[in-house]
């Protein structure tokens, strides 16, 4: 099992380049609609230009719906046969550069330290000025689920408290800091800081519990 984990681990630390193919057009497509879903909440457009944009996104619809479905948990129930896992992990909501929902974020361990690193652009404004608070928690428990998988420990988040010091700005570089605490049974303390443009802007402390990894992905959640 600590196998699987560690390869999980290895696919969530994403390359900035990927092969040519249907895995680098997935990446083209998300960073086109990441960039049109910025300018959609951004731009202070004419009728005629968003009614011109929205026609061509739903002509773009019509052949895509007519594809196949594969989810990052198909292709981990399959075990990996011929995909790499990595250009599902690529798909993640936070991490993802084949996610037009994610921002994305960089992952990577110093020492014992995980690391995520993003910029929020404008499509996570809450408060005018700064990322919506639901944003920075979702963030954080990504680098902290990033560092049970880098102590090879299957866990679930069963309690996130997050600590806002000021706010966290958009468009700005964000730096996330997580690192282990004590550990009783199952339950696994956690820590982590959120740095923009290197000030304090949260703290958390976190509690994750030990799983069954493959009871966990055995079956889809009902």
């Amino acid at each position: 099992m600590k196998e699987g984990l560690a390869r999980i681990e290895e696919a969530w630390q994403l390359p900035a380049e990927v092969p040519a193919g249907a895995w680098r057009q997935r990446r083209r497509l998300a960073a086109a609609l990441r960039a049109l879903s910025e300018r959609c909440v951004r731009a202070d457009a004419s009728e005629e230009i968003l009614g011109a944009a929205a026609r061509l996104v739903e002509e773009a619809l019509s052949p895509m719906r007519a594809q196949p479905d594969k989810t990052y948990f198909g292709a981990m129930k399959d075990g990996w046969q011929t995909d790499d896992p990595r250009q599902y992990a690529d798909r993640g909501v936070l991490i993802g550069h084949s996610n037009p929902l994610a921002p994305p974020m960089r992952l990577f361990v110093e020492g014992g330290t995980a690391i995520g690193e993003l910029v929020f652009s404008p499509s996570y404004e809450g408060a005018p000025g700064w990322v919506h608070g639901g944003m920075v928690a979702a963030a954080i428990d990504q680098v902290l689920g990033f560092l049970q998988l880098h102590r090879g420990i299957p866990s679930v988040t069963g309690r996130l408290t997050v600590h806002y010091r000021r706010p966290t700005p958009i468009e700005t570089p964000i730096r996330i800091e997580a690192v282990p605490g004590e550990e009783r049974g199952r339950q696994c303390a956690l820590s982590a800081r959120l740095l923009a443009a290197g000030e304090l802007a949260a703290e958390a402390d976190a509690v994750f519990v030990r799983v069954d990894a493959g009871a966990l992905w055995s079956k889809p959640p009902a």
